[in-house]
């Protein structure tokens, strides 16, 4: 098992890219637009008496603080070329004033720079400071991790070898604390929790600007690799260990094709139909599919199903998939595959770590009503959101629509055996239903205990 941390790089020096399927809900756009603080008024320096009768000519460097009510400190002299002009250079700039600057959204303190020029003969005073006298914001220094972060890997993914990455975006505030973290990316929703709750875990020495302390954007690529294979062994047992294989024809075998066979990467999970479930009906089905050299599943053909619900379950959360491609002599081929999945109803005795939706499905079966989200302590807060796509093949329509799709929260926060309540159009409500699968919550809590709660989600689709 390894986990591979990218830890707090800038926000511009980092490309990721993942499952095409996730994205994130979009956030507000900040009230006020970034500026760096403007002079107000001005002071100029006061040229030594006796530097200037002596023809000595010089300049400083000053290094201040403009706040976020545009007042100025910590002035100091960073460097001169004659120290003689620095208590001249350092008492000017106290006296300065400004307008603030504004960064994400709010006025914020900022670590500023000015050169001083003492020249003969001194030029006229004006209402701004001469443009070779400008101050200007310091370039800043990242924040510095004093730790990566240190995610669990779900026992229940690396069991299944499921590899996967995500990216944390967050504020790293003045005094080090970590504030604002949102996923940016994530490919599966099992990695979810244990990647927010490593990052709010982390603590940093905060940005610097000159001598202040600052806030900085930041963002933490995290990738979690299952695979156990050893030197020598062909290939990990990933696609077997999830019902898929490599598919040849008659005297072929796999090595033909590639030589190095695909990962699933962001593969949903397959949902139990709830009707099904709670009749009792277990079931399988098997889809063939063409995986192009990008990754992404093609032709999906259903070979066989026990009941159409299955097959149908199983085409729709195919189709929401991305591996990582097959590799053939060093570049990547699109391949031929199956994928044959199991429909399996809980066991007669319950196993002491028994998986969610295989409880929640005894649950039902026992005809146990799961309550709705009134009276928790606190209201749902969603961790992580996917939109639902539009349906390819209605593009040409033109149609907007909706659909309802009703789930269980389970006490983990991961959403379980949806259905859909309504849509305008079947595959609106087949779209809907796969993207509410890769909703995660906060655990809900009620009485101070994690519970499970039945929740119905509205989808809006625009072409």
């Amino acid at each position: 098992m390894k986990i591979k941390i990218g830890v707090a790089v800038g926000l511009m020096s980092l490309w990721f890219a993942a499952g095409a399927h996730a994205q994130p809900a979009a956030t507000a756009a900040a009230e006020l637009p970034e500026s760096e603080p403007l002079v107000r008024t001005w002071v100029p320096p006061v040229y030594p008496a006796e530097l200037k009768e002596a023809g000595v000519t010089g300049d400083v460097t000053v290094y201040f603080i403009v706040d976020e009510k545009g007042a100025v400190s910590a002035v100091r002299a960073q460097k001169s070329s004659d120290p003689r002009f620095e208590k001249a250079a350092v008492e000017s700039v106290s006296q300065w004033t400004f307008d603030a600057g504004v960064e994400m959204g709010e006025r914020a303190a900022m670590g500023m720079s000015v050169r001083l020029n003492f020249k003969l003969p001194e030029p006229k005073a004006g209402l701004l400071p001469p443009n070779n006298s400008t101050p200007h914001p310091l370039s800043k220094t990242d924040a510095k991790a004093d730790s990566p972060p240190d995610p669990a890997y779900p026992a229940d993914l690396f069991a299944r070898q499921i590899s996967g990455a995500a990216v944390v975006d967050y504020v790293v505030e003045p005094d080090g604390r970590i504030t604002g973290v949102r996923l940016r990316d994530i490919t599966h929703p099992g990695f979810v929790r244990p990647v927010l709750a490593a990052v709010e875990k982390m603590t940093f020495t905060p940005a610097k600007q000159g001598d202040l302390s600052v806030r900085a954007k930041m963002r933490s690529p995290i990738e979690f690799e299952a695979s156990t294979m050893n030197i020598g062994e062909r290939a990990p047992p990933q696609l077997a260990l999830n019902g898929f294989a490599v598919r040849t024809a008659d005297g072929q075998e796999e090595r033909d094709l590639c030589d190095k066979p695909p990962q699933l990467w962001s593969v949903p999970d397959v949902a139990f139909p709830r009707e099904a479930a709670v009749e009792g009906r277990a079931g399988e089905a098997t889809v063939f599919f063409d995986l192009t050299e990008r990754g992404q599943p093609e032709n999906l053909q259903l070979v066989s199903a026990s009941a159409p619900e299955f097959g149908q379950r199983l085409m729709d959360t195919l189709a929401a998939g991305t591996f990582k491609p097959a590799m053939k002599d060093g570049r990547t081929v699109a391949v031929p595959m199956q994928w044959t999945h199991v429909f399996a109803l809980p066991a007669a005795d319950a196993p002491e770590n028994e998986a969610a939706e295989a409880r929640l499905i005894r649950v039902l079966r026992s005809g146990t009503a799961i309550g709705t989200a009134k009276g928790l302590d606190a209201p749902l807060k969603p961790l992580w959101r996917v939109a639902a796509p539009y349906p390819e093949d209605l593009r040409a329509s033109g149609s907007s629509g909706s659909a309802q799709v009703e789930f269980i929260i389970d006490q983990e926060g991961r959403v379980r055996l949806p259905r859909v309540v309504s849509a305008t159009e079947e595959k609106f409500g087949r779209a809907a239903l796969i993207a509410a699968t890769l909703w995660v919550f906060d655990p809900p809590m009620r009485g101070g205990k994690p519970v499970d709660v039945r929740v119905r989600l509205p989808f809006q689709f625009a072409p």
